[in-house]
């Protein structure tokens, strides 16, 4: 371990420290910092962890009643509450996301389930082939109002961020405002995509 000797001379008309070191290494002259006269405004056009700046709220949209979306300068973060899981909290660096969209998209489980419970419960209920005519009946009906949920379907919220990972999350409704939301989002990825082009 290189140990250095600080001593010989300040020179304080100049303002220089002179360090000299007690092996080979090339000596050293080193300015003392003066301190700014005037008050400086910094504006950072690129955010880095280091500089841990505050983060801004820029949109908060709720999508059901138990998750909402929150979009700040540099991330989009996603809660969910869940009775059985407690509350989860995803974040998603912007720099991460390729596309952020909604889509209609049919269900097709309820769908599949109602369409193989239906029939047969009918066919038992018609045929007096189960024991029960009433739990035939109610099968049935299940069966009926699993197959119309699934065919009315519902929106949904795709993120697709970095190695085609997909997130996908259920909409309650789609509204102005959740279109609102999505402009901010997709023009805080365009500049994203800029500043990466740029860099």
């Amino acid at each position: 371990m290189l140990r250095t000797q600080r001593i010989m001379d300040v020179m304080k008309e100049k303002k220089y420290i002179y360090l000299q070191s007690t092996t080979s290494i090339p000596h050293f002259y080193l300015s003392k910092p003066r301190l700014p006269q005037e008050k400086y405004i910094y504006d950072y056009t690129y955010y880095y962890d280091w500089l841990r700046q505050r983060e801004n709220v820029l949109a908060e949209y709720h999508l059901s009643t138990n998750s909402r979306l929150i979009l700040t300068n540099k991330v989009l973060c996603i809660k969910t509450a869940n009775k059985a899981w407690g509350e989860s909290v995803k974040i998603l660096p912007l720099r991460q996301i390729n596309d952020v969209e909604t889509h209609f998209q049919r269900l097709l489980l309820p769908l599949i389930i109602g369409g193989i419970v239906a029939p047969l419960s009918m066919i038992g209920f018609f045929l007096h082939i189960t024991t029960s005519m009433w739990l035939s009946f109610a099968l049935s009906i299940s069966g009926i109002f699993l197959m119309y949920y699934g065919w009315v379907g519902a929106y949904q919220l795709k993120i697709t961020a970095y190695q085609s990972l997909q997130f996908n999350y259920f909409i309650d409704f789609k509204s102005a405002k959740l279109d609102e939301f999505m402009d901010k989002v997709q023009k805080l990825l365009s500049l994203q995509k800029e500043k990466y082009e740029l860099g």
